[in-house]
């Protein structure tokens, strides 16, 4: 019974990884594509034809869900009839083994129009990127590609020329066996492609706590950031940005293919004032009637009365000042020389 379902697992297992494959490997846009380009029969040519005939489309125009460069120059070869020289794929790295198994040759010293030209833009040395080469004139390499032409995602990125392109950026370039049917490629032991590199997304939180884990990035798919947020005090929290000052929030598709540092941006936030006290009566008596009889008598009666007699004579005897007495004592001593005077004259003046 074990054995049963284990090999059930496997079934399944086995046949949603052929899906995903296919449904990766086999993207495609075609109906989208602008109708103003030629058919000869000369793959490299019609290739060219096609490819240029939608310069200036976006990815969102195409349709496209995702990294399109790969895709593009899958769809044309579907046009053009050349899958079985171009076997379509949605990525650089099986893209290029693809067009070798099915017998592909480098031409990088000496480029044809209608080569493959595989490029890393920063002169690493990973395929991050694919396009047509369209004219090659005095040395100098002309191409088109898809999901190029500036922009920050693939949606606005678009179908762009390089004329000519910058050959520190070319890895190599790989001349697909025009012509080839498809019958022929039925005996061909495709080997291994070369397994996609991974990447490490680094996060630094520039004094925060809370840091996310650093996260692994698959070589062409989107890395979906972590969702958590640092904390740093006295500071909001506003994003992630690269050296080169792009911006990610948390939760943002990272879709380079290359590693990066993500430092965390923050922004202060001003500290308020204390707020003042609710209340007062932390400093000031509950009630004041408490603390005045300590130092206030509780009848006034009771200290007047160690002053002041408890009764009042009825007549006050009026008072003489001191000078009128004096006048008094005056008065009656020249009343008294007076008479004297008069008894010594009628003494003297009637005879005897």
């Amino acid at each position: 019974m074990k054995r049963r379902l284990g090999s059930a697992l496997l079934t399944v297992w086995l046949l949603l990884g052929a899906l995903s494959v296919t449904a990766y490997a086999g993207a495609t846009e075609t109906d989208s594509f602008l109708p103003g380009y030629t058919l000869t029969g000369d793959g490299a040519a019609d290739m060219i034809s096609i490819a240029l005939a939608q310069e200036g489309r976006t990815g969102a125009e195409f349709g496209y869900d995702d990294q399109w460069c790969a895709y593009f120059i899958s769809d044309c070869a579907r046009i053009a009839g050349q899958t079985p020289a171009i076997p379509p794929h949605g990525t650089c790295t099986y893209l290029y083994q693809r067009i070798l198994n099915a017998g592909g040759t480098i031409t990088t010293n000496d480029p044809k129009p209608g080569d493959i030209c595989f490029i890393n833009w920063k002169g690493g040395t990973r395929m991050s990127h694919v396009e047509l080469v369209y004219r090659v004139e005095d040395g100098l390499i002309y191409t088109v590609g898809g999901n190029t032409g500036g922009g920050d995602t693939y949606q606005v990125r678009k179908v762009a020329l390089h004329a000519p392109i910058d050959e520190s950026c070319i890895l190599t370039i790989v001349r697909p066996d025009y012509g080839r049917t498809a019958a022929e490629n039925e005996n061909i032991q495709p080997t291994q492609p070369p397994q996609p590199e991974i990447y490490t997304v680094y996060y630094n939180s520039d004094g925060g706590t809370g840091l996310p884990e650093n996260q692994k990035k698959t070589e062409d798919i989107p890395l979906k950031l972590s969702e958590k947020i640092p904390e740093k005090e006295g500071y909001r929290f506003l994003g992630w940005t690269t050296r080169k000052g792009t911006w990610y929030n948390p939760g943002d598709f990272y879709d380079q293919n290359y590693n990066v540092n993500l430092y965390a941006n923050w922004e202060f936030i001003p500290t308020e004032p204390p707020a003042p006290p609710e209340t007062v009566p932390e400093t000031i008596p509950e009630t004041v009637p408490e603390t005045i009889p300590e130092t206030i008598p509780e009848t006034v009666p009771e200290t007047i009365s160690e002053t002041v007699p408890e009764t009042i004579p009825e007549t006050v005897p009026e008072a003489k000042p001191e000078w009128h007495e004096k006048e008094d004592k005056t008065v009656w001593s020249g009343w008294v020389f007076f008479l004297a005077l008069i008894a010594h004259w009628l003494m003297l003046c009637l005879p005897l």
